[in-house]
This record gives structure tokens, C-alpha cells and sequence, in this order.
């Protein structure tokens, strides 16, 4: 069957692993990234007819194959699924190439051009691959302060520090 190539609405990006690749269930890695797209834009219904489309043409009309889509039933958005086992080429908002793109986070507003296959085996499908990737906006996780403030309760916990018990700070960092 022929590549279909497709390039999607603007979204949002979700769980996104794009600059760097995800280990967790792949020892390969892969870089993925959920999309959530309005349900009724064109490009999105365009795109949504394309994959089953796709599905009908490989597998027929009865079969039931797994898409990489599903409607969030909270927003009415749909989220498409997409991956790669390949860095995607960056571009910025103007179509401009980026050789060091930034860390792209949850919240993002991304556009994924790249091309669906199907697959079949014990299970039968359609996939969404990433070639590139559109930032629109980026955006990017800020160092977090984890500490707290203090509690005054009587007999709560209070260790005394490093310096004063003579103990040596274990793993070298300075508190």
C-alpha cells in the first residue's frame, strides 16, 4: 500500500517526548507524543477520514483495526496518537528550520507533519509516524522548589544538620 503522508492541526502537545527519546517500554527508545486537536476543525475531520480511510482499504469494511485516535470525552477533543523511532527535523512558527530546538513539555502548541502505515500481526492497525515538528509555542519546565516551610508543632521532627551532628552529607549536595 502507498505511504499516505498527512500534517495535522495545530494542537496541543501531550506527554511529549520529541527532543529526546522515551526509554520506558522501548530499550531502543522512541520519540512520541499524544496531539490534542480540535474535534471540528477541518484539518482534523480531513485527517480523522484519512486514517480510516487508510484502515478500510487494508483491512476492509468489517474489520475492526486499532486507530491512533480516540475523542477525550472531557474536552471533545480528538487525541491522535503519533511516534518514531527517528529525532524529528524542528521547525519554529515561521517554517524556519531549528538545528536546537528546546525541550518540548505538556501544554506545547505543536503541528506534526509525517506519513501512517498499517500493521498487522496480533493486531491490526494504523500508526501515525513523526517526520517533523512545528513549534508554535514552547513550553518549558521551570526548576521547582521542593522545599517547605517550616511547621512549629510540638514534638515534631526536626533533624539536626550536617554540620552540626559532624555527619557527613551522604550524596555531597549542600542543603
Amino acid at each position: 500500500m502507498a505511504q499516505v503522508n498527512f500534517v495535522t492541526p495545530v494542537g496541543t502537545a501531550v506527554y511529549p517526548w520529541l527532543t529526546k527519546p522515551d526509554y520506558q517500554y522501548d530499550d531502543a527508545g522512541k520519540y512520541q507524543t499524544k496531539l490534542s486537536v480540535p474535534a471540528d476543525d477541518k484539518t482534523t475531520k480531513t485527517l480523522i477520514k484519512q486514517i480510516e480511510e487508510h484502515a478500510k482499504e487494508e483491512f476492509g469494511i468489517k474489520a475492526k483495526p486499532k486507530l491512533p485516535f480516540e475523542q477525550d470525552a472531557e474536552t471533545g477533543n480528538i487525541v491522535l496518537k503519533l511516534t518514531s523511532k527517528f529525532k524529528p527535523t524542528f521547525f519554529d512558527a515561521k517554517g524556519s528550520g531549528v538545528t536546537d530546538p528546546p525541550n518540548i513539555w505538556g501544554g506545547s502548541q505543536i503541528r506534526i507533519k509525517g506519513n501512517m502505515s498499517t500493521y498487522s500481526g496480533s493486531a491490526k492497525g494504523v500508526s501515525l509516524y513523526i517526520n517533523a515538528v512545528q513549534i508554535i509555542t514552547a513550553v518549558q519546565g521551570e526548576g521547582s522548589d521542593d522545599s517547605f516551610d517550616a511547621v512549629d508543632m510540638e514534638n515534631a521532627f526536626v533533624q539536626d544538620s550536617f554540620e552540626d551532628s559532624g555527619e557527613e552529607n551522604l550524596d555531597g549536595a549542600d542543603f
